[in-house]
């Protein structure tokens, strides 16, 4: 029964620690789409002043 319960708990360890790559890689995700909508608007206010 305590070799259960260990591998329950480490496996529950196991997807914590998945959840915080995932949280982390989409924090980082959402901060790339926010430089390229920055880098779009720039690109668009570029355009205009060159017409």
């Amino acid at each position: 029964m305590d070799k259960v319960l260990g591998s329950v708990q480490r496996v529950s360890s196991l997807i914590g620690e998945i959840a915080s790559a995932i949280e982390e890689q989409g924090q980082s995700v959402g901060e790339v789409n926010t430089a390229i909508s920055q880098l779009d608007g720039m690109t668009q206010t570029s355009a205009a002043l060159v017409e």
